[in-house]
């Protein structure tokens, strides 16, 4: 097995490096392949002292898995805070772990936690200065109590970054009770599957939460564990300034809500129900920086924790997105290649470059087009590549903060195009002699569509 694995390996790091023009000074293992995987710089241009500095760190970590993320201070949280990413695997929790450091340039020595969030949404200070005393102080209390604070009422709804976990008790329906029974804020009729319907008991201990998208996809979550006999039932609705009073007034339907078919503490949304389907409604395709708003019933009267787990492929994070990018697409003109792309929300947006390439690995920066700053509005972009090729042109775009931060955006488009102009075949003369075409005298050119031309002279 050992020998097996090791000429696995092998493999492996030939094919990586049979890729690279560079030939580097270190031997050809995983911290290469994770060094040039993540600055192609290293691969196709020098090894230069940020390359082997890269090597270096990853040497020296004592990490048995390979991230692909740069060796960096934020790489260093995430393998601190949650050792899983160190010794398991880098998934998608990781990664997301990774990605919201990035966004805060304070390194906070906590974890990239619920807490955590509290504390940078409430206090900038804290995410954009320095990580004082009175951060670490929000941050234990918020600890020290049972995080996040559960809700009684809409309007005091607890925000939502990531995975949480809820104290419940029978806590009633709070200072106000927003929700009619078989109504259209709570029908009786499930608006997303055949389950009987919403919170038919109206609001019974509930507690009130904000869920934020970052990223679009499907959004799937499970409350409390496939154990026990508690009922928990929901419903959800679109969530913006105006959602609490919709609610209220009976003018907001739910977007989803599940009245428990069987009381096993477990519920949520999937379309792989990890439990009893009639405790679970099908997954929600949202957008990027939508908001929901849950209520949950605790219909058993319990006093308990219920955890909050999200699945699917949204992301879930307070955090926004420097720059939405809702699409990006190509098409051949007739004298160039028109590259289009949308954005939805833009914060801090300084410019675009469009980058080109004839093999879709190795791009060139081809030209920058300004981007619209901030913006809440969906803003429609066009660049024009006049130096159009026959065959196959790659393009994909670098996103600019006007800090100097950039974006790689993953997508990249293959534009064809085709040179479909008639192309001269021979000339003859007008006994149907094969000519040169610099003889002079009456001669005719035979073209690859079919035409023909009659010339005088050369």
């Amino acid at each position: 097995m050992k020998l097996f694995r090791t000429l696995l390996f092998l493999v492996v790091s030939s094919s990586l490096s049979a890729q690279c023009p560079v030939v580097a000074p270190v031997p050809n293992n995983a911290c290469y392949n994770q060094v040039i995987t993540n600055d192609a710089w290293c691969c196709n241009t020098a090894w230069d002292q940020l390359c082997q500095d890269d090597y270096n760190a990853c040497i020296a970590t004592s990490c048995p898995v390979i991230a692909p993320v740069p060796n960096d201070a934020c790489y260093n949280q995430v393998i601190t805070n949650d050792a899983w990413c160190c010794n398991n695997a880098w998934d998608q929790i990781c990664q997301n772990q990774y990605d919201n450091c990035n966004n805060c340039p304070v390194l906070a020595p906590v974890p990239n936690d619920s807490c955590y969030y509290v504390v940078i949404n409430d206090d900038p200070w804290c995410c954009n200065n320095s990580w004082d005393l009175l951060c670490q102080d929000e941050y234990d209390n918020c600890m020290n109590t049972t995080a996040p604070v559960s809700a009684s009422d809409c309007d005091d709804a607890v925000s939502i970054c990531t995975d949480a976990t809820f104290a419940v008790s029978p806590n009633g329906f709070g200072n106000v009770d927003e929700l009619c029974t078989g109504c259209i804020s709570n029908p009786n009729t499930n608006p997303s599957s055949g389950n009987i319907g919403c919170l038919n008991s109206g609001e019974l201990n509930s507690t009130w939460m904000v869920v934020n998208v970052q990223a679009g996809g499907t959004l799937e979550f499970t409350f409390g564990d496939n154990v026990g006999t508690n009922c928990y039932d929901w419903a959800m609705w679109p969530y913006d300034a105006n959602t609490c009073d919709g609610i209220f007034n009976n003018t907001l339907p739910p977007v989803s809500c599940n009245w428990n078919g069987d009381c096993e503490s477990f519920t949520g949304i999937s379309n792989t129900p990890p439990g009893n389907a009639l405790n679970f409604e099908p997954a929600l395709n949202v957008n990027a920086n939508e908001q929901y708003i849950v209520c949950l019933s605790n219909f058993s009267s319990a006093t308990t924790n219920v955890p909050l787990n999200f699945n699917g492929t949204a992301n879930i994070d307070c955090i926004a997105l420097p720059v939405n990018l809702i699409s990006f697409s190509g098409e051949s003109k007739e004298k160039y290649n028109q590259i289009n792309w949308v954005t939805g929300a833009e914060v801090n947006n300084d410019y675009f470059d469009v980058e080109r390439s004839t093999d879709g690995y190795n791009f060139n920066k081809i030209g920058t087009v300004d981007g619209a700053g901030n913006s809440i509005e969906a803003t429609e972009y066009k660049f024009l590549d006049y130096d159009q090729r026959i065959g196959t042109t790659y393009y994909r775009l670098r996103q600019y903060d006007f800090d100097g931060k950039f974006k790689l955006h993953e997508k990249i488009i293959s534009i064809s195009h085709n040179d479909n102009k008639p192309k001269l075949v021979k000339v003859v003369n007008t006994l149907g002699q094969e000519v040169s075409s610099d003889s002079k005298g009456i001669r005719i050119e035979i073209y690859s569509d079919g035409s023909t031309v009659k010339r005088m002279g050369k």
